[in-house]
């Protein structure tokens, strides 16, 4: 279900929410460092995305790290930056690291954290396929 209208806060400009769902993405993924959360807040703040979860993570820098991830899904949510499943936020993480290899950065890492993500994925499914098979 879509979120109330009514309860979303201020989108921002287009650069805070292509950084809110490049955040959201990597968490869904595990990619995420949840340190760099507060300051990425603040700019989404300074950019004109604004809601009480924007302003808790901007001011999270005392909150744990489950906090600050649990407040990006949140934020993710509520202003409908979020993926409809795991696929299409590793589709967007891997569309982001192609860019930016156009651009000339060294994105090894990423794509060794994508690609270990997704085979962590396959291989918790062959495991559950081969265990439901097995308890027939």
């Amino acid at each position: 279900m879509p979120p109330d209208p009514a309860q979303k806060g201020r989108r921002g400009n287009v650069a805070a929410q292509y950084d809110i769902r490049r955040a959201e993405a990597r968490r869904l993924l595990g990619m995420l460092d949840p340190g760099e959360l507060p300051e990425r807040a603040r700019d989404w703040l300074a950019d004109g995305a604004d809601s009480p979860n924007v302003r808790a993570l901007a001011d999270g820098g005392s909150a744990t790290d489950g906090v600050r991830i649990a407040l990006l899904g949140e934020i993710a949510t509520e202003f409908g930056l979020g993926f409809p499943s795991l696929q299409d936020a590793r589709r967007f993480q891997a569309e982001e690291i192609m860019r930016a290899r156009g651009f000339g950065a060294d994105v090894g890492t990423q794509i060794f954290t994508l690609s270990n993500g997704f085979t962590d994925e396959l291989v918790g499914r062959v495991r559950g396929f081969f265990a439901r098979l097995i308890h027939r």
